[in-house]
């Protein structure tokens, strides 16, 4: 958020979710505040982006489809020193996106 701002980009246009513990429920409470700026619409009818770390961006990517949001991916730069730790990270975390093992369930029904 910081950055975006400092980059220049509107504070109206940014939606930052606070609320979730892991990429995918970013990805769902994120769309359930999107959609509530108008409501009946579908969180396709916005252009949504998402930046991650350039090690996490696949991974996101494939966890926001699941989610059922259609999104620009943004990738940063992540620190050398701990490149191999993290791509081996994400490596392993893909077993729950390929075996569809993501506890959909687990997701709070609203935003409170």
């Amino acid at each position: 958020y910081d950055t975006l701002v400092e980059k220049g980009i509107d504070k109206e246009r940014i939606i930052l979710e606070e609320k979730s513990t892991n990429t995918y429920e970013n990805f769902v409470y994120s769309k359930r505040l999107i959609e509530s700026i108008e409501e009946g619409k579908s969180i396709n009818n916005f252009e949504v982006a998402f930046v991650s770390s350039d090690y996490h961006i696949l991974r996101a990517f494939a966890i926001a489809y699941k989610a059922g949001i259609h999104v620009r991916c943004i990738s940063a730069k992540s620190p050398l020193n701990k490149l191999f730790k993290n791509y081996l990270r994400e490596y392993l975390a893909f077993y729950p996106l390929i075996f569809n093992k993501l506890d959909v369930n687990n997701i709070e029904a609203d935003d409170e």
